[in-house]
């Protein structure tokens, strides 16, 4: 009997440990408590976070616990330097000896003062496009264009700022301010672009040309004018393309308002706006046959016409003026 009552006991000492340790009747661990297995862990260098190299694995080293993975190895930053932005590069030209400043394509100015607009003007520069740098006033008339330069744009916008100035004309009566004289035969094409013009007395105008010069295209584009004339080229052919806006006084200086222009023809596109107070035709075409064609907007209110006078004047004894306004044109004139 005590025989069997130990071994009983030993049986339940036995079983006690198995389930001490995990295990079922049967002597297995159960699933649920089992050891977890450790799955392999990739690490990267921060240094690597950046890089298209893919991060390197060693050998995993095993104890009896687990299996550990050492940190993948660090990649050394790149010592090549990084490159600079190209610094940009200036748009103009230093100032010259005359003082206006080049532009950079060789053929613009910018102009401060009457020295350096007559020099521009003048000089065998290749400058053909003359921009204000300020509010200027001619000092004296006649400055020429020379027959090297075929064509010739003064532009009352500076070309660095974008903004515009005025220029007044020199209050002469010989001739205008700018003038292509009758020896040239090669300029024919001048330009007033993005410009305030103040007449000051002169009869001609900021730019003329002397009697003999034929074919000359003027092209007046974003102009305002107020002054005695506007201008004077009996041969020449102006066009207003833009917006312009041109007022004729009474008076300048004590001297009498005369005409808008003294031309051969007139094309207007854009819009052109006229206001006189001149007892004198407000386009005088007294050379050679006139005409007058509006493609554009042409508001003309002329008010102190002579009797003996009219809004457009043409040469004596010839045939009349043609006069063309387009289909999809305005013309709004005005005259008593």
């Amino acid at each position: 009997a005590i025989l069997i009552i130990l071994l009983i006991a030993l049986i339940i000492s036995m079983t006690v440990s198995d389930f001490a340790l995990g295990r079922g009747l049967d002597g297995e661990i159960p699933a649920e408590v089992a050891i977890p297995t450790v799955e392999p862990i990739y690490t990267q260098n921060v240094s690597e976070q950046h890089s298209d190299t893919a991060p390197t694995m060693k050998t995993p080293e095993t104890t009896d616990e687990a299996q550990v993975y050492v940190t993948a190895e660090t990649k050394q930053p790149d010592d090549t330097p990084t490159p600079q932005p190209a610094q940009a590069t200036a748009a103009i030209v230093p100032q010259n000896s005359s003082g206006y400043v080049e532009l950079e394509d060789g053929i613009g100015a910018i102009v401060y003062n009457f020295t350096q607009l007559k020099e521009a003007i003048e000089g065998n520069n290749g400058i053909t496009r003359v921009h204000l740098g300020a509010d200027i006033a001619i000092e004296r008339n006649r400055t020429v264009i020379p027959a090297s330069k075929t064509e010739f744009t003064l532009s009352g916008k500076n070309q660095q700022t974008g903004e515009r100035y005025a220029i007044s004309e020199y209050s002469s009566s010989d001739l205008a301010s700018i003038v292509v004289e009758s020896s040239n035969t090669k300029t024919r094409i001048v330009s007033l672009e993005d410009l305030d013009i103040i007449g000051r007395g002169s009869y001609y105008g900021v730019i003329g040309t002397e009697d003999g010069v034929r074919g000359i295209d003027y092209y007046v584009r974003n102009v305002i004018y107020t002054g005695r004339q506007f201008i004077y080229s009996i041969y020449g052919n102006l066009h207003f393309v833009g917006e312009n806006d041109i007022v004729i006084n009474a008076k300048t200086n004590g001297q009498d308002g005369q005409e808008v222009a003294e031309i051969g023809t007139v094309t207007v596109n854009g819009s052109l706006n006229i206001q006189s107070y001149a007892t004198y035709p407000v386009f005088k075409m007294t050379a050679t046959k006139g005409s007058l064609t509006i493609d554009g907007n042409m508001t003309l209110d002329a008010t102190n016409i002579s009797s003996s006078s009219a809004v457009i004047v043409g040469a004596s004894g010839d045939s009349a003026i043609d006069i063309d306004i387009q289909s999809d044109a305005n013309a709004n004139i005005t005259a008593t």
